[in-house]
Order: structure tokens, then sequence, then C-alpha cells
């Protein structure tokens, strides 16, 4: 991570960067109930994520959800893996104070919206971190990868975080955290708070790399194959 000075993230604080928000502008709701996915679900999850990685070497997109569009995990089957690029800026508003009205007159930054994958160890192409310790303000755009697993429960999607590494091979580093957070508005920005720290976060692009598969298509794959085995032995 970069730790850079509060000009370089002066361009993140612009409300018009963000529709109208800004750390300590704009209105902020509270922070989405957290509900893990724990137990059998998680490891799963975990192991259909990282086989799947395991067996690709590039990533296509097969879909593509841009701004505006909306991404339902539910419409999915489990095991449809996805990459995506996300950004957040976040910070104690009783930390440091300024007009938000101020930077409104600036040049609006570039929204960063590549979803190129990393198949290397390290951080992704594309990520960008901009940390102020002493205003404790933070901006942090990358891409990550998710999928859709098969736990029965309402859709999850597990993204890069910094909670369970899983290292595949020598090629992959990545760490995953379930984030219930579906259906996805392309483009649409969040806005939280809770006891004075605030985040703003959005998905700029999502894209379907890979389709899974559901156990009904398991199931009838089997049975054709058991009645022509049927068949076979009772010609």
């Amino acid at each position: 991570m970069s730790s850079e000075s509060i000009e370089s993230i002066q361009p993140y604080l612009n409300p018009e960067y963000w529709g109208g928000h800004s750390i300590g502008y704009g209105p902020a709701e509270a922070y989405p109930p957290h509900i893990p996915l724990v137990g059998q679900g998680q490891r799963e999850a975990k192991k259909m994520l990282t086989g799947r990685l395991m067996s690709m070497a590039k990533a296509v997109p097969l879909e593509t959800y841009k701004e505006g569009e909306v991404f339902d995990a539910s419409s999915y089957e489990p095991g449809t893996l996805l990459l995506f690029r996300e950004e957040h800026i976040s910070g104690n508003t009783e930390s440091f104070s300024y007009d938000p009205e101020e930077f409104k007159e600036q040049e609006i930054a570039v929204r960063p919206i590549g979803t190129a994958p990393n198949f290397h160890i390290g951080p992704s192409e594309g990520f960008k971190s901009i940390r102020d310790k002493t205003r404790d303000i933070n901006y942090l755009t990358r891409s990550s990868w998710g999928i859709v697993p098969a736990d029965g429960a309402p859709p999850v999607i597990f993204t890069a975080s910094t909670v369970t590494t899983i290292k595949i091979g020598n090629s992959v580093l990545l760490s995953i955290l379930d984030w219930r957070h579906s259906p996805i508005e392309i483009g649409q920005t969040r806005h939280y708070e809770k006891d004075g720290r605030e985040r703003i976060d959005r998905i700029n692009l999502l894209d379907v790399v890979a389709y899974g598969e559901t156990q009904k298509k398991k199931s009838s794959i089997l049975q054709a194959v058991s009645k022509l085995a049927f068949r076979t032995d009772n010609t």
C-alpha cells in the first residue's frame, strides 16, 4: 500500500465523484448487518473458488455488467465465477475537518473500471491505495474475485479482502470474505456511517467469467447414463 498526503486524496473527497456524497457530506445509512457464511458452506465455497481459479490461465468475460445495470447472484448457478472493479473511501469525521464544497470546482478524477485479473502473487493490476494516517482517511480501488456458492442460503459473493488467505500453487495469492450484497446496481454509491466513521463504496464494473452448474443438471446427466447402461445390459 502507498501512504500519501491529503493532496493526493483530494480528488476522491469531491462529492461530484461519488454522486453527491463525501466523507461527512450527504445522507448516510447504518451499516448493514454482517451475516457470515461459516462451517460447511464456507468450506465448500472456498473449495469451489480455488478449484475454478486453479484451472484458469486467463479470464475472458462472458457477460459484462456496466453502470446502471443490475447483477443478481440468485439468477446464476453455484460456482459462477465473477471478477469486478470496486472502490471505496472511508474516514472518521472527527479526525479532520474540511468543506467538500471547495472540491466541487476541481476536475473530477477518472473512475477506474478495468477488471484485469491477477494470476501472480501480489496486488492485482490497477490496485491503488491512498492513506493519510494523520487524518485517518483512506481510499482504495482494486479488482476482486467472487463466486456464487452452493450453500442454500441467500446469495453470497466472496470477494478479495483480508480475512482468510488462500494460496493456489505458486501463482495466485488472495484472501476471501463473504459479502452479502446482492442484487448489485453497478455504479451505485453506497454511503454508510457508524460511531462517527463513514464509508462510501461502489462497484464500477462486473464481469461474469465462468458459469456454474446446478445439481439438477448433474442429476439429469447421471440419470441419462444410468438409463443407457440399463438398456445395454438388457439387450
